[in-house]
């Protein structure tokens, strides 16, 4: 027995019938697979991303970035007919990204995906009995995003930044040091911008979320640093 059509895979099976019977045909539509990987500027994967093949606005497909085929930060979407798409790459905390594909076979189409920027900012300050600001320190990230960024302080302050943009949002390990002084080392968390912090409830406040259990949402990270004369004051 044969099942024929125009949009779908041609199936035939062969089947032995001695009452009435009901037969379930299940079939495929025809078409083709788009897939690929989904990673981060640094070619670290990325999961449960909202994949969307676009066609004159009409959503024709859709799958998430989730390993995939066992690829880390693969998706697959299968059955496209042969025509142009957008296709469309979205997670929350990184900036969504649309670019086209014309299907006439089966096609892979990788992602890198930007993380949303937030500004990182602060105070470098004398520890007591000193007082005051410390101009000249220098503030830099010593791993994570943007690993290498550094930033000299002024009276007011500092602020990182990656040439002319802010950083990436992540995990971080930050030096403040300068002659004179004893450097100080932290490592801090800092989330996605619309980060909900409830779901960090037994975690202690971070730049990102200062308020475990609330809703933050937060583009301007605030860390200070205190540093310790190695000398009198």
């Amino acid at each position: 027995m044969q099942f024929v059509g125009r949009e779908y895979v041609d199936v035939r099976r062969a089947d032995e019938f001695r009452v009435d019977t009901t037969l379930n045909v299940q079939l495929e539509k025809k078409g083709f697979v788009l897939s690929g990987v989904i990673k981060t500027q640094w070619g670290e994967p990325i999961g449960d991303v909202g994949i969307n093949a676009i066609h004159e606005g009409r959503i024709m497909g859709g799958a998430g970035g989730e390993g995939s085929g066992g690829v880390p930060g693969g998706y697959r979407i299968p059955t496209l007919p042969a025509m142009d798409y957008i296709v469309r790459a979205l997670k929350w905390g990184y900036v969504t990204q649309e670019r086209p594909v014309t299907m006439t076979g089966d096609t892979t189409l990788d992602f890198v995906l930007d993380r949303v920027r937030v500004s990182m900012s602060g105070a470098v300050k004398e520890a007591a009995p000193c007082a005051g600001a410390i101009p000249d320190a220098r503030v830099e990230i010593v791993s994570g995003p943007d690993a290498g960024v550094n930033a000299l302080s002024t009276a007011t302050g500092y602020q990182l930044k990656n040439g002319a943009q802010a950083i990436n949002w992540g995990k971080f390990t930050l030096r403040a040091s300068k002659t004179g002084y004893v450097p100080a080392e932290l490592s801090i968390e800092v989330f996605p911008p619309g980060w909900n912090c409830w779901e960090l409830p037994a975690l202690p406040p971070s730049p990102s979320c200062p308020s475990p259990g609330v809703q933050w949402s937060v583009y301007d990270v605030r860390q200070d640093f205190v540093l310790q004369r190695t000398n009198s004051c």
